[in-house]
């Protein structure tokens, strides 16, 4: 359903809380996470420009969890990486699936679709440990 993409930015994301006040760099996420340093640093990147984590560049420097990053819910996340039409799209593969245009099995998946929309908008980061993030990707 959500990107492989969106799995290592929540997996990062996870991460960086679970390190509150550390910097750490992308190598570093990287490595500890398994993910590909440079498919993680555009996924970092993408986070910090919503400030659902923060960046210091620098020698110094790295990324690190914020007041918001507690706070963001999986949906968040989903919306800046993969965004929202993921969750919208045809359970089998429609092109065009809607209520005017629906298909076979449309109805039925609305039910489930809906409840997706409501785990992932109430599940945030502080409610995930990295085991729970590894399990959920």
């Amino acid at each position: 359903m959500i990107s492989k993409t969106c799995g290592y930015a929540i997996r990062a994301i996870v991460l960086l809380n679970e390190h509150p006040g550390e910097k750490l760099g992308v190598v570093q996420i990287a490595e500890q996470l398994g993910i590909p340093q440079h498919f993680l640093s555009k996924v970092l990147k993408d986070l910090a420009k919503h400030q659902l984590i923060s960046s210091v560049k620098g020698p110094h420097g790295g990324y690190f969890s914020n007041q918001t990053t507690p706070n963001a819910s999986l949906i968040d996340i989903i919306h800046v990486i993969d965004g929202l039409g993921v969750l919208n799209k045809c359970f089998l593969g429609k092109d065009r699936c809607s209520q005017t245009n629906p298909c076979p099995l449309h109805n039925e998946f609305e039910k489930s679709r809906q409840y997706l929309f409501e785990v992932f908008r109430n599940r945030t980061i502080s409610q995930l440990n990295l085991s729970d993030a590894h399990n959920l990707i």
